[in-house]
């Protein structure tokens, strides 16, 4: 049984790579265009780095008339430095691009772009609940010989430098609107449907759409009208099946974030010695948790490193809910995480005290396709999910924009195989990705679970791993980021080693047992022979 599933994964194995170097082929090649074949007004609605990554590869394909919808307006240019260093707002929050992401953002040609307003880390230092304030646990990740260093940098800040990418190189194959808001799509019998927009300037109007690619979220109107009209096509000749699966949040977490001014510089004196293009983390026993990355790059600094900090707490407790004053809000860092006390500023903490606390999306995900197509629609429409839209996991580990990025690039592969037909390229795009968005939200689940769901199997997977590294694989979510182990691979692998663990756990206690019997009998024989 064990070589049979080493002979299966090493076939898995070897798929991903050959669908990697199709991927590569697909999104650089100059000989295939699609435009001729793929003619049909398409409209992306959502301009985050989904909707955006996803025109950029249409248009690299040769794609013309590409209509891109959002209710937000447009992110500052990426090199606005007195924007991006500034963490007032709430628009953004940083993201870290795993291998997964890079390898798609390299393959689009703009990963040399992000990596201009990017920083790159090193490492991670976090304090447990028993850490001294000077004794943190380091780890570095050029030493522990990672094969891709986790890229930092703000969300809103990707999504504006896909956006200079487009302007730059394709300005008349997309056509991007910001401030619009997507209210309903019509499908229309016979016709292409119509996405229903509006705007403050031109109030309520409608485009049509032979290509529609729901890239808006979590609350994706291009996802629920899928699930009407499948519903609606229940009991008909073109019936197709379409769900959406949403999970109870049963681990509630609230979050305000804050930004932390590391110092740097020599002249700067604190207890601990902070070290640039590391993240940071820190967690105390009352279930309140400090996560900082780095910011992009914000040009000369005076001896002080930007770093953004989110705070997860439980919403009963109270002294985040009732915080008031910058000095409450300075007490709560004091008492809780006095190492990043040197690393506030009065403003930012009073702005902390003020701030509305915001939760996580629930985990969902669509399925069992993430497509439409003519004859599900009854019209000259399809329709496509991608990112957050066919997926949704709370922002944890950042596998929901590298997800999404990886979407995109299969989209990308299937339009390339099947050149640009659309029915059966959208048909291989729910093969590669669907079951892929379920995998993703069920392995992200147990990351959100108990401690004893997350913990104890981080422990087991780790000491069997370093035990016998050829047999057991790393932390799952060490694999999950992985760019050579697909979602899917993953979560067979992991079914099959909890398999071998429980078996060998079942072997040692069976042989526990049966070594005390033989100690018992033993002992009796010897001092108490009469007995």
């Amino acid at each position: 049984a064990f070589h049979f599933s080493r002979i299966k994964e090493a076939n898995i194995l070897s798929k991903t790579r050959r669908f990697s170097l199709a991927l590569q082929s697909a999104l650089k090649t100059d000989e295939i265009s699609i435009k001729n074949t793929m003619i049909c007004p398409t409209v992306v609605i959502g301009s985050g780095p989904a909707g955006l990554a996803t025109a950029l590869m249409l248009a690299r394909q040769g794609i013309v008339g590409i209509k891109l919808f959002d209710q937000l307006s447009a992110p500052p240019k990426p090199d606005n430095i007195s924007y991006w260093g500034n963490y007032e707002g709430e628009r953004s929050y940083l993201i870290g691009l795993n291998g997964k992401g890079q390898r798609a953002l390299q393959e689009l040609g703009v990963m040399d772009r992000i990596l201009n307003y990017s920083t790159v880390l090193n490492g991670a230092i976090s304090w447990d609940p028993n850490s001294p304030i000077d004794k943190p646990v380091e780890r570095d990740f050029i030493a522990m010989g990672k094969k891709y260093r986790t890229v930092c940098l703000e969300r809103d800040r990707i999504s504006a430098c896909l956006l200079a990418e487009l302007e730059e190189k394709f300005p008349d194959a997309v056509q991007i609107q910001f401030n619009v808001n997507c209210t309903e799509i019509a499908w229309q019998s016979g016709a292409l449907c119509e996405v229903h927009l509006s705007d403050p300037e031109r109030g309520n109007y409608s485009v049509t759409a032979g290509l529609l690619v729901g890239a808006d979220g979590t609350n994706s109107v291009v996802r629920d009208s899928m699930l009407e009209l499948s519903a609606a096509s229940k009991g008909t000749k073109r019936q197709f099946p379409f769900y959406v699966r949403r999970f109870e949040d049963k681990n509630v977490r609230y979050y305000r974030t804050i930004p932390l001014y590391l110092p740097i510089e020599p002249e700067h004196k604190t207890t601990f010695h902070w070290k640039l293009n590391m993240s940071y983390s820190a967690r105390v026993a009352s279930e309140v948790n400090l996560e900082a990355l780095p910011g992009g790059w914000m040009g000369p600094t005076d001896g002080l490193s930007t770093y953004l900090a989110v705070i997860l707490f439980r919403p009963w407790d109270t002294r985040l809910t009732d915080m008031r004053t910058s000095d409450d809000a300075r007490a709560f860092f004091a008492e809780l995480f006095p190492a990043f006390v040197p690393c506030l500023r009065d403003a930012d903490l009073e702005r902390f005290a003020q701030k509305k606390d915001r939760k996580f999306p629930r985990f969902m995900f669509a399925g069992p396709s993430l497509h439409c197509g003519h004859a599900d629609t009854n019209s000259g429409s399809s329709a496509v999910l991608v990112g957050d839209s066919a997926h949704t996991v709370k922002p944890f580990f950042g596998l929901g924009v590298n997800s999404a990025f990886e979407d995109v690039a299969a989209l990308g592969l299937a339009l390339n195989r099947t050149n640009g037909l659309l029915a059966p390229a959208l048909a291989e795009y729910s093969l590669l990705r669907a079951k892929e968005a379920r995998a993703l939200v069920q392995l992200s689940r147990v990351f959100d679970g108990s401690l004893v769901r997350f913990v104890l199997p981080l422990i087991v997977d780790s000491f069997c791993h370093r035990m016998l590294p050829s047999v057991f694989s790393p932390p799952t979510i060490s694999l999950m980021q992985n760019e050579k182990f697909t979602y899917t691979m993953v979560q067979r692998r992991k079914a099959w080693e909890r398999v071998l663990q429980g078996g060998l756990f079942a072997g040692f206690l069976s042989g526990f047992a049966v070594a005390v019997k033989l100690a018992l009998r033993v002992i009796r024989t010897r001092f108490f022979p009469i007995i």
